[in-house]
C-alpha cells in the first residue's frame, strides 16, 4: 500500500471515515481531488433512503411500463414501446400471446422488422434483467423469468456522435435535477458508455462513466469504472480512443429542455435522475430513477461537498461532517 494512501487512511479515520467508502469512492486516485469534500457511505446510504426513498421505492418511476406511459400520456419523448410480457402473456396491441412458441415466434418477428429489440424486465435497475435480441438471434423463453413483468422496446438508432464513443452500446448521460416549485435545477450529469462490445453502458455492470457539464457542453477528462468492477481509469474510450477531455455532445439544450419538462410533469417528486439517449432526431428519454447513484455523483464531483448545491441541499446529513472537519 502506498504512503499517500497510508496518510489519507490515518487522517481519515480521525473522522471515523470507513476504510470501505475510502476505496469504493476511487478516493485513492490522483484525480480524486480533495478527500474532506467526500462524505461516508452511512451518510449517503441515509440520504438514500431517508431523502430518495422514504417510502421504498417510487412506483411511478420504477415501474417502466407506468413511467413509459406516463411520457406518452404527456408528450415527453421516450422510447418507442412495443409489446408488453405481464402475467405470463405476451401483449402486442390488441393481441394475446400464451403458448410458448407462439410468443418466442412473435419476439423473432418484432426484432425482424426493427433489426433488434430490447426485452426488459419492469423493475430492472443496473443493466439487470435486460435482453438484446437481433434480428438473426435465437431466443429461448426460458431466459426471462414467469413470476415477472417485461416490456418490449424498438432498438434505438443511436447518434452518429455516440457512435464514435462506443458504437456497440446506446451510451445514454444520466441528468439529476431537482424541483422546487416550478422551477427546476440540473446540478451535475454523467456520461455513461460500455467499456467494451456489450450493449449495456450501467457502470454496475463493468461500464465506463465521466463527469459532463451540461451548461458548457464538455464531458470530464476521465471515465471511471466502478471499484467492484475494476476501478481502471480512461482518459480515452479503450475501444474507439475517444477522447472524453472537453468532448461535446449533441443537443445539450434540447436535453435541459427535456428533464426540464419530465420533472414538472410529476408534481410530487422532487429529485429524479433521468437517462437520456441520443437519437439523429435528437434525446429521447429511458428511464426516470427514484435513486440517483450517489457514489458515481461523488466519484464526477470529486466529492458530495465540492458541490455548492449538494452541500445547502444536504447540509442536514452533513453538519457533523462539518464540525468533524472544523475542529481538524
Amino acid at each position: 500500500m502506498g504512503s499517500s494512501i497510508i496518510k489519507d487512511l490515518s487522517h481519515l479515520k480521525k473522522k471515523r471515515f470507513s476504510t470501505k467508502s475510502y476505496f469504493t469512492n476511487l478516493m485513492y486516485k490522483k484525480s480524486a481531488g480533495n478527500i474532506d469534500d467526500y462524505v461516508d457511505h452511512e451518510i449517503y446510504l441515509k440520504i438514500a433512503k431517508d431523502y430518495y426513498r422514504p417510502n421504498g421505492k417510487n412506483f411511478l418511476l420504477e415501474d417502466k411500463i407506468v413511467f413509459q406511459e406516463h411520457l406518452k400520456i404527456n408528450g415527453i419523448p421516450g422510447t418507442k414501446l412495443l409489446a408488453k410480457f405481464k402475467d405470463g402473456k405476451l401483449l402486442v396491441e390488441t393481441n394475446s400471446y400464451v403458448e410458448p412458441k407462439r410468443i418466442e415466434f412473435k419476439l423473432k418477428k418484432l426484432a425482424s422488422i426493427y433489426g433488434s429489440i430490447f426485452i426488459k424486465c419492469t423493475d430492472t435497475s443496473g443493466g439487470e434483467g435486460i435482453f438484446k435480441v437481433n434480428n438473426d438471434d435465437v431466443f429461448n423463453l426460458e431466459n426471462l423469468s414467469i413470476s415477472k413483468d417485461y416490456i418490449v422496446e424498438r432498438t434505438l438508432i443511436q447518434h452518429e456522435a455516440l457512435n464514435r464513443v462506443n458504437p456497440h452500446s446506446i451510451n445514454t448521460l444520466r441528468v439529476i435535477t431537482f424541483k422546487t416549485g416550478d422551477k427546476v435545477v440540473i446540478p451535475n450529469c454523467m456520461f455513461r458508455m460500455s467499456k467494451g462490445t456489450s450493449y449495456l453502458d450501467n457502470a454496475s455492470a463493468g461500464g465506463i462513466f465521466v463527469s459532463y457539464d451540461i451548461d458548457n457542453n464538455r464531458l470530464g477528462d476521465t471515465g471511471y469504472q466502478l471499484f467492484r468492477n475494476g476501478a481502471k481509469s480512461y482518459k480515452r474510450h479503450p475501444v474507439t480512443n475517444f477522447v472524453f477531455k472537453d468532448a461535446s455532445l449533441p443537443f445539450n439544450e434540447e436535453v435541459k429542455a427535456l428533464v426540464k419538462e419530465a420533472a414538472r410533469s410529476y408534481d410530487q417528486i422532487e429529485s429524479i435522475g433521468w437517462d437520456i439517449a441520443y437519437t439523429q432526431d435528437g434525446p429521447v428519454i429511458l428511464e426516470g430513477n427514484d435513486s440517483p447513484h450517489i457514489v458515481m455523483t461523488q466519484i464526477t464531483l470529486q466529492g458530495l461537498l465540492n458541490s455548492n448545491f449538494y452541500k445547502e441541499k444536504f447540509k442536514e446529513y452533513f453538519e457533523n461532517v462539518e464540525l468533524v472537519k472544523v475542529r481538524e
